[in-house]
């Protein structure tokens, strides 16, 4: 295998398919794909692609070998991920509880929902919609702020 091979292995695969995994997941968000099990789907491969990389090319040799801690592996793998998944939970359930009136992040804005003008002292809506794909966002900042 060639040097720049090895290197694009072992130093740019893992931000491309991360990239690539999260890019196809927010297109499949705006394109009205749903959710669930598209992101489970789309996170196995990414995960399943980088193994096999990490099997062509490891970053220890030694960490191809079997040390028989497979087991503790998918326990500490299935608690993490469940910690996650309820703090997430629970985060959301206490953010939906706070009063809306004293709320500092806004649930109702639209991903794209406010630019700079070039004036910078004032912030203008850009898009009419919520969930309106942030494209939008690049086509109202290359016009002018009197033509928006």
């Amino acid at each position: 295998m060639s040097i720049s091979l090895r290197f694009a292995i072992r130093w740019l695969s893992y931000p491309l398919v991360f990239g690539s995994c999260t890019a196809f997941m927010v297109w499949a968000l705006y394109a009205g794909i749903p959710y669930w099990p598209t992101t489970l789907i789309v996170s196995a491969a990414g995960m399943l692609l980088i193994a096999g990389l990490e099997r062509i090319q490891p970053f220890r040799r030694a960490w191809l070998e079997d040390h028989q801690d497979t087991l503790t592996d998918l326990l500490h793998m299935l608690v993490n991920l469940s910690v996650i998944q309820f703090t997430a939970e629970f985060l959301a359930e206490l953010g939906d509880a706070v009063p809306a009136s004293i709320r500092l992040f806004p649930i109702e804005s639209p991903l794209c929902a406010i630019a700079t003008s070039r004036r910078r002292a004032r912030f203008e809506p850009v898009c009419d919609a919520p969930h309106q794909p942030p494209r939008a966002l690049v086509v109202a900042l290359s016009q002018d702020p009197s033509q928006r």
